[in-house]
């Protein structure tokens, strides 16, 4: 095991976890959610460019689907996700709280075995990149970007007083 190998699989446990406790946690809904996918995208693509290492076939494909497995299961975490109103005392800007509970860290479990199941494939069929942290992070900021544009979708229908599905409010 080289030492790419070893940071790579520290980030995607550092990551898990850290995901892990934000899905079962309550969290202000507010713009700035943006931010934190924006990076990380940006970070991962510096990441496979800086590498200077060349994107083969096998590499783009497995890339493609990652992301699209990654943004289907954001989609997801965000229709699931819970809303409850903040008190009038907390609320300056923001006016909701959002998580998505166990569900959503099973479905984030479920993508890290996906892309574990891909990555194992991938690099069998000769991938280089497919295992490197830029693409962990690509990964991640495509499920956490996606994820973030429903739930503020949502709460903009909250606002407006537009049902937005059953049993979303705590």
């Amino acid at each position: 095991m080289n030492l790419n190998v070893l940071g790579s699989i520290g980030l995607g446990l550092l990551i898990l976890v850290w995901v892990g406790y934000r899905q079962t946690t309550w969290r202000v809904v507010e713009p700035r959610m943006w931010r934190l996918p924006l990076i990380l995208g940006l970070v991962g693509i510096v990441s496979l460019v800086g590498s200077g290492e060349h994107l083969g076939g096998i590499d783009l494909a497995a890339l493609a689907i990652e992301i699209v497995v990654s943004a289907a299961t954001g989609a997801w975490m965000g229709v699931l996700a819970r809303f409850r109103p903040l008190a009038p005392a907390d609320a300056t800007t923001a006016r909701w709280e959002t998580r998505t509970g166990w569900w959503g860290l099973a479905l984030w479990l479920l993508v890290v075995a996906v892309r574990v199941g891909i990555d194992i494939v991938a690099v069998q069929w000769g991938a280089q990149l497919v295992t490197s942290t830029g693409v962990i992070l690509l990964m991640l900021a495509a499920n956490r970007l996606i994820r973030v544009g429903v739930i503020l979708s949502r709460t903009e229908r909250l606002d407006a007083g537009v049902p937005t599905g059953q049993a979303t409010l705590v």
